[in-house]
C-alpha cells in the first residue's frame, strides 16, 4: 500500500512539473512578444486521504495557471492612447497647414502683402511710370497666386483628413468584429474548461488599437466578455459588433452607425483629430484668411474707384480687383492688359499720385476689426502656431504617461528570461527528484518480490 502511494505521488509530481515546464517554455518562447502576458503556475497541495485513522498526503497539483495582467495599467494606457493619438494627429495635420502658409521663410504671404502695398508707394513717386505700374500688377498677381495656393493646400489637407477618417473607420469596423468573435471564443472556451489566456492577449491587443482610433469605454461582465462602447454607442459584446460608416451631411464629418445613422460623440482618438481638422480647424483658418483678403479687396477697390487712370481720356470709378471668392482673387482684366488703367490720380493729371499714396497707406490703417491687414493675418498665423503648440504639449504629456504605465504593465506582464530560467531549473530538479523517487520505489518493490520468491 505504501509503495503504491509513493508511485502515485511521484507519478503525479512528474505530470504536474511537466505541465509547469511547458508553461515556462511558452513564456520563454514569447519573451519578445509585446502582446503576450506571461503565465504563472500556482501550485497547491493535492487533496489528502484518511485511512485507518492516518492522514496521507497526495502530493502536488496545479491549482491555476494565472495570466499576469495589470488591468489598471491597461485602462490608463488606453485612456492616454485616446489623448495621444488625437493630439499627435492634429499636430501632424496643423504642421501641414503651417507649411502651406510658409511663414518661416521670406516668401510667406505676409511678405507678399507688404510687397503689394509697397508697390503702390513706389508708384506714388512716379505715377506715369509703366514699369512701376507693371510692378503693381505683378505684385497683385503674386498675391492672387499665393492666396490660391494656400486655399488649395488647406482644401487638400481637408480632403486628406476625410480619406484618412474613412480608412480608420474601416479599421475600427474590423477591430470590433474581431473583438466580438474573440468574446464569443473566450466564453465558449471558459464554459468548456479550456484556457483562454492566449485569446485574451489577442483581444487586449485589439482593444489597445481601438483606443488609438476613437474614445472608447471598456467594461467586463462576469463571464469575462469585453463590452466596448465607441463615442457613447455600444459597439461590441459577445453577441454582436456595430458597424460604422462616414457621414459628411451638412459638410460636417461624423462617425455614424450603418444601420440607424446614429452619430457617435467623438472626443478623442485619431477619428476625432480628423473630424476636428475637417469640421473646425480648416474652415476656421480659411475663414480668417478670406476675411483678410476680402478686406484688402474692398478697401483697395474703394480707394481705386476715386482715382483717375492714365489713359488719353482719364477714367474713374473702376475697381482694381474684379472679385474674391473661394480663394480665387481676380484682378481687373482691363488693368492686366493695359497698366495705364491703374487709377492713381486724384484730379486726372498724369503727375498726380495721391490715390497710390492712399492705397499704400492702407497697409498701416486699422480695418473694420480694429487691426491692420498684416495684424489680422499675423493673428491667424499665431492661432495656427498656438493650436500646434497646444497639441504638441498634450501629445508629449500623454506619451509620457503611456511610457510610464507601459513600464508598470511590463513589470507584471512581460517575461523575464532570468526569472523563467530560475523556474526552469527548479521545475527540472523537482521533476528529476520525482523520477529518482520512482526508481527508488521500483528497487524496493523488486527487493520485496525477490524475498517472496
Amino acid at each position: 500500500m505504501a509503495l503504491s502511494r509513493v508511485f502515485d505521488i511521484a507519478g503525479r509530481t512528474l505530470s504536474v512539473y511537466q505541465q509547469a515546464l511547458n508553461v515556462t517554455s511558452d513564456n520563454v518562447a514569447n519573451a519578445a512578444n509585446t502582446n503576450y502576458s506571461r503565465k504563472k503556475v500556482v501550485f497547491a497541495t493535492a487533496s489528502t486521504q484518511s485511512t485507518a485513522n492516518t492522514v496521507w498526503g497526495s502530493g502536488v497539483k496545479i491549482a491555476d495557471v494565472q495570466r499576469m495582467r495589470n488591468t489598471l495599467a491597461d485602462a490608463q494606457i488606453r485612456t492616454n492612447n485616446q489623448k495621444y493619438y488625437d493630439s499627435s494627429k492634429q499636430s501632424e495635420l496643423i504642421t501641414q497647414v503651417e507649411s502651406a502658409f510658409n511663414e518661416t521663410s521670406d516668401s510667406g504671404l505676409s511678405t507678399t502683402i507688404s510687397a503689394f502695398f509697397n508697390s503702390w508707394s513706389s508708384l506714388a513717386t512716379n505715377p506715369s511710370s509703366s514699369a512701376l505700374r507693371s510692378d503693381i500688377v505683378n505684385a497683385a498677381t503674386k498675391l492672387s497666386s499665393q492666396v490660391k495656393s494656400i486655399h488649395d493646400d488647406l482644401q487638400n489637407i481637408s480632403t486628406s483628413s476625410l480619406t484618412e477618417f474613412s480608412t480608420s473607420v474601416d479599421t475600427l469596423n474590423s477591430d470590433l468584429t474581431q473583438i466580438q468573435q474573440l468574446n464569443k471564443s473566450i466564453f465558449e472556451a471558459k464554459s468548456d474548461g479550456y484556457p483562454t489566456a492566449d485569446l485574451e492577449d489577442q483581444r487586449d491587443a485589439i482593444l489597445d488599437d481601438v483606443s488609438q482610433i476613437a474614445n472608447v469605454t471598456i467594461s467586463y461582465d462576469t463571464s469575462g466578455t469585453a463590452n466596448v462602447s465607441v463615442g457613447g454607442i455600444l459597439a461590441a459584446d459577445r453577441e454582436s459588433a456595430t458597424q460604422f460608416t462616414v457621414s459628411t451631411s451638412g459638410n460636417k464629418l461624423q462617425l455614424v452607425t450603418k444601420d440607424s445613422g446614429t452619430a457617435a460623440s467623438l472626443k478623442s482618438g485619431e477619428l476625432n483629430a480628423y473630424a476636428e481638422v475637417y469640421n473646425k480647424k480648416i474652415p476656421g483658418y480659411l475663414s480668417s484668411l478670406d476675411t483678410v483678403i476680402s478686406n484688402i479687396v474692398n478697401t483697395v477697390n474703394a480707394a481705386h474707384q476715386k482715382g483717375y487712370d492714365n489713359t488719353t481720356t482719364p477714367q474713374t470709378g473702376t475697381n482694381f480687383f474684379d472679385s474674391y471668392e473661394e480663394g480665387v482673387l481676380t484682378i481687373n482684366n482691363d488693368i492686366k492688359t493695359n497698366v495705364n488703367k491703374i487709377a492713381v490720380s486724384s484730379d486726372g493729371t498724369s503727375g498726380n499720385g495721391d490715390i497710390a499714396t492712399a492705397i499704400a497707406d492702407l497697409a498701416t490703417k486699422a480695418t473694420t476689426n480694429g487691426s491692420t491687414f498684416l495684424e489680422s493675418y499675423n493673428k491667424l498665423v499665431s492661432t495656427i502656431s498656438t493650436d500646434k503648440t497646444t497639441n504638441d504639449d498634450t501629445s508629449s504629456a500623454s506619451n509620457l504617461a503611456i511610457q510610464q504605465m507601459t513600464t508598470v504593465k511590463n513589470s507584471t506582464s512581460a517575461v523575464s528570461t532570468d526569472e523563467e530560467m530560475t523556474n526552469l531549473i527548479e521545475y527540472q530538479r523537482t521533476y528529476q527528484a520525482a523520477s529518482k523517487l520512482i526508481s527508488a520505489s521500483d528497487t524496493m518493490l523488486q527487493s520485496l518480490l525477490a524475498m517472496v520468491q
